[in-house]
């Protein structure tokens, strides 16, 4: 099997990461596999905001923590606090307008940085619990704050490193597929 498809097949979502941080050679290859993703009519209505800074991790968790439900503080705690599983790396995708073809372009580049992590050794989980969080009107300076450019608005995100604990893909379902 090449060396793409075994990517895909292996690939899982990893909930727990060494503090490890990643190389700056892993980080460009991630920014390319970003910047290589195509977007509906090569508009490119994206923005991506590469936050290695564990304090900048933090508030952005502590933030997440005031925030939530009950419900979703509970898991976090049995999570060690955690909503990004501690991950040396995290990756927020913006967009200039929140509407289907920024939202499918967003999920089209959060697979190919999926990927591309895979390809280097390295584990992800997809994020989007932030979306409340960041799109509302009042946290403008929590943007900022992320670097998303003016007007910008969340769309997924995506946590990166090297994996403290394994996983075994899900199984596959071929019920899930209608051949016509």
């Amino acid at each position: 099997m090449n060396e793409v498809l075994t990517n895909i097949l292996e690939r899982s979502s990893i909930r727990k990461f060494k503090e490890t941080p990643l190389s700056q050679e892993d980080i460009q290859v991630l920014k390319q596999a970003a910047l290589a993703s195509p977007t509906a009519r090569n508009l490119q209505k994206w923005h991506f905001s590469f936050v290695c800074e564990k304090e900048k991790i933090a508030t952005l968790e502590q933030k997440m923590f005031e925030s939530t439900s009950d419900d979703a503080k509970a898991r976090a705690k049995d999570r060690g606090m955690s909503f990004f599983y501690h991950a040396p790396l995290m990756i927020f995708i913006s967009s200039q307008d929140l509407n289907h073809f920024s939202l499918v372009d967003a999920g089209i580049a959060v697979e190919n940085i999926a990927l591309a992590a895979q390809s280097l050794g390295l584990k992800s989980t997809i994020i989007g619990c932030c979306k409340d969080l960041l799109n509302d009107p009042s946290q403008n300076d929590l943007r900022t704050y992320l670097g998303f450019p003016e007007g910008y608005q969340f769309a997924i995100a995506i946590v990166i490193g090297y994996g403290d604990t394994t996983k075994e893909p899900h199984a596959l379902d071929m019920s899930k597929i209608t051949q016509l």
